[in-house]
């Protein structure tokens, strides 16, 4: 019997949004659980797709390379010996600015050169332009803390100064993993987004709040949930399924041991 063909990401997403469409909040929270949940049927699928865009199509890397492999023949290139050590700001610019320009190919497509042209039709300098990718590249990533990630931001490029060439191919390495998970959180994020609607704030916080309780994280305010958008509660539900806690401990959460190890009163009973 042949193996089932793989969903595409946009037969995905059509999925997902159908279902943001027509199911009641039981349903649409049963889809944004799955969505999230890091054994779920998504993220495979996201995390290979993120993968090709970064590392290459493994079956055709000639014709599809990632946006690590030609960064790295950039570098390759311009710097010889794996000890040598790069001072060159231009060398460092060229091999992350030819990184975000492959990345940004693949995930805006045509819409890429759209801004591109729009910018050398302004007559914007070089500077300006390489300001207006990372601009663009950091909407897409960010880190574990969802802080955005900007390799062309000019402290980025002037902390990799002095490096050798070997530790600059980790560097790449290590910006292309955080590329990696930080795109496939974006897309999980984006798509999610429909799912649950600010009218839901009446069902979601009662439901958050619950779950984050079973989870053994509360609030030191027992009515935080009720006076938070539905949105917010989405994101910090969907930083709960993931496993990505320090961003709930910056809202205030703590942990039973945090709080002393008894189970306050007020949050969560009616």
């Amino acid at each position: 019997m042949a193996k089932a063909r793989q969903k595409t990401l946009d037969e995905l997403a059509v999925e997902i949004q159908h279902s943001a469409h027509i199911g009641d909040f039981k349903q649409r929270i049963g889809t944004f659980e799955k969505l999230y949940k890091t054994d779920n049927q998504f993220l495979p699928i996201v995390q290979e797709h993120a993968n090709d865009i970064v590392f290459g199509n493994p079956t055709n890397r000639e014709e599809f390379p990632g946006a690590y492999e030609l960064s790295y023949k950039v570098l390759d290139k311009e710097v010889r010996g794996d000890n040598t050590k790069v001072n060159d700001e231009g060398i460092l610019a060229k091999m992350l600015e030819t990184y975000v320009d492959t990345f940004l190919e693949k995930v805006m497509k045509g819409k890429f050169k759209t801004s591109l042209g729009e910018a050398e039709a302004q007559g914007a300098s070089k500077e300006k332009i390489r300001e207006m990718k990372g601009m663009l590249f950091s909407h897409y990533v960010a880190d574990d803390q969802g802080n955005p990630v900007n390799p062309l931001n000019p402290q980025f490029i002037n902390q990799l100064k002095g490096r050798s060439k070997v530790e600059l191919i980790n560097s790449l390495r290590n910006i292309s993993q955080q590329t990696v998970g930080g795109y496939a959180r974006f897309w999980i994020a984006n798509v999610g987004r429909d799912l649950i609607k600010h009218e839901d704030h009446g069902e979601v916080a009662p439901y958050v709040q619950q779950k984050m309780k079973e989870s053994g994280f509360m609030h030191d305010d027992p009515h935080y949930h009720i006076t938070k958008n539905a949105l917010q509660l989405a994101t910090e539900y969907g930083h709960l399924l993931t496993g990505n806690l320090q961003p709930l401990q910056r809202a205030g959460y703590k942990t039973q041991a945090q709080r002393g190890g008894g189970d306050h009163q007020g949050e969560g009973q009616h």
